[in-house]
C-alpha cells in the first residue's frame, strides 16, 4: 500500500512536469508565430500609439495569465496540518457555530492546562491559580485520597454539550492516511499526499491541488487565460497568407502550417478553457465543489438530499462576496452538516431561485 502511494506521487509529480514544459513550450511557440509572422500585433507594432496601446494590453494579459499560473501552481490549497506538523503547533481548535446551515469557522487558540476542584465544582486555569493561595490549597487536597464524607459532598456538574460541537463529533472522520480528524467537505488527495480543506479537486496541468485558499486564484487564472487564449487565436488567425498560382496548395501548407497548428492549439485550449471557466463560476455560485458536484452519489453527507438542493449555499450573492473576499489568513471554515430544513438559498435553478422567477 505504501509503495501504491509512493508511486502516485511520483506519477503526479512526473505528468505536473509535463503539463509545465508542454504549457511554456505552446507559449513561446505562439508567441513566436504571432511575433515573426506578419498579422494584427506585428503591424500594430509598426503603427500609431493607439495601436501600441493595443499591443501592451494583450502583453499585459499574456503576463497576468502567466504570473497567475507561477501562483496558483505554488499557493497552498489549504492542507490539514499532519501529526508532526500538528505537534510543532500547541493549539486547540475550538468550535464557535451559527444559527442555520451558515459555515462555522475555526478559532486557534493556545492550549492551556486547566485543573479542577472537585470539591466545588470550579475550574482554573495555570494562570488563574496563585502559589499557595486558596485554590491551590484546594488542588492539593483534592489530590489526598477521598474519604466516604468528601464523596458525598462532591457535586458533579455536567456541561450539556452545544448543538455545534455534536455536529462537529458527528460529522468529522479521521483520514487512513494522515491519521487526522477530517473536517466536513474535507478530503485525502492521493497525488499530493496530504488532506485539503473544502477540496475542490487536483488539477494535474498547474500540479497542485485546488482547495478552500487558492480556489479564488484558480478561477482568477482561468478567467486571464481565457481571454489571453481567446485574443492569441484571433491574432494568430491575422499571420495566414493568401497564395495563388499552380502551386498554391503547397506554398499555402509552407507559409501557413504554423500559423494553422498555432491556431488549432488556441482554439482546442479556448474550448477547454471557456467550459472550466463556466463550470467553476457554477460552482462559486451555487457553493460546490467539483469533487461533490461529480460524485455525488458517493459523497456520504450528500446522499438523500432533494433534488435542486445545495446544502452549503447561502445564495448566490452570499457565496460569491464569501469567495472573493476569502484571505488565506483566514482560519478554515468548518462546515455543518446538512439537514433540513432547507433555506430558500439553498435552492438554485438558473431560471428561477431567491433573486428572480423566469415564470
Amino acid at each position: 500500500m505504501f509503495r501504491r502511494r509512493e508511486e502516485r506521487l511520483l506519477t503526479a509529480k512526473s505528468a505536473a512536469k509535463g503539463a509545465l514544459f508542454f504549457w511554456v513550450f505552446f507559449r513561446v511557440g505562439v508567441m513566436y508565430v504571432i511575433v515573426r509572422w506578419d498579422g494584427d500585433l506585428k503591424n500594430a507594432l509598426r503603427a500609431d500609439v493607439e495601436s501600441v496601446l493595443y499591443c501592451m494590453t494583450y502583453f499585459a494579459f499574456f503576463a497576468v495569465s502567466t504570473i497567475l499560473y507561477f501562483a496558483v501552481s505554488r499557493a497552498d490549497p489549504g492542507y490539514v496540518p499532519t501529526v508532526e506538523e500538528s505537534r510543532l503547533l500547541d493549539d486547540v481548535e475550538v468550535v464557535r457555530p451559527r444559527k442555520g446551515n451558515a459555515p462555522i469557522e475555526l478559532m486557534e487558540v493556545r492550549s492551556s492546562t486547566v485543573k479542577a476542584n472537585p470539591v466545588h465544582g470550579q475550574a482554573y486555569g495555570e494562570d488563574e491559580i496563585e502559589e499557595g493561595g486558596p485554590e491551590m490549597e484546594s488542588v492539593s487536597a483534592s489530590r489526598q485520597a477521598p474519604t466516604i464524607e468528601s464523596l458525598n459532598e462532591i457535586e458533579i456538574v455536567e456541561e450539556e454539550p452545544k448543538h455545534g460541537a455534536l455536529q462537529e463529533e458527528a460529522t468529522n472522520r479521521v483520514c487512513k492516511v494522515c491519521k487526522r480528524d477530517q473536517p466536513l467537505r474535507t478530503k485525502h488527495c492521493y497525488d499530493c499526499g496530504k488532506c485539503v480543506y473544502t477540496f475542490d479537486h487536483h488539477c494535474f496541468w498547474i500540479g497542485n491541488c485546488v482547495g478552500e485558499y487558492n480556489h479564488r486564484l484558480f478561477w482568477w487564472y482561468l478567467f486571464f487565460e481565457f481571454i489571453t487564449v481567446c485574443w492569441t487565436c484571433s491574432l494568430s488567425a491575422s499571420t495566414f497568407r493568401a497564395t495563388s498560382g499552380l502551386n498554391w496548395a503547397s506554398d499555402w501548407v509552407y507559409y501557413n502550417l504554423p500559423s494553422f497548428l498555432a491556431m488549432l492549439v488556441c482554439i482546442g485550449f479556448t474550448i477547454l478553457l471557456g467550459a472550466l471557466l463556466f463550470f467553476h463560476s457554477y460552482l462559486v455560485v451555487t457553493g460546490q465543489t467539483t469533487w461533490e458536484a461529480s460524485s455525488i452519489g458517493n459523497v456520504t453527507y450528500l446522499k438523500g438530499l432533494p433534488v435542486g438542493i445545495y446544502p452549503f449555499s447561502e445564495g448566490w450573492i452570499h457565496n460569491v462576496r464569501r469567495f472573493c473576499f476569502r484571505s488565506s489568513r483566514d482560519p478554515p471554515t468548518r462546515w455543518p452538516q446538512p439537514e433540513p430544513p432547507w433555506q430558500e438559498g439553498q435552492r438554485f435553478w438558473w431560471l428561477e431561485n431567491e433573486y428572480w422567477s423566469c415564470f
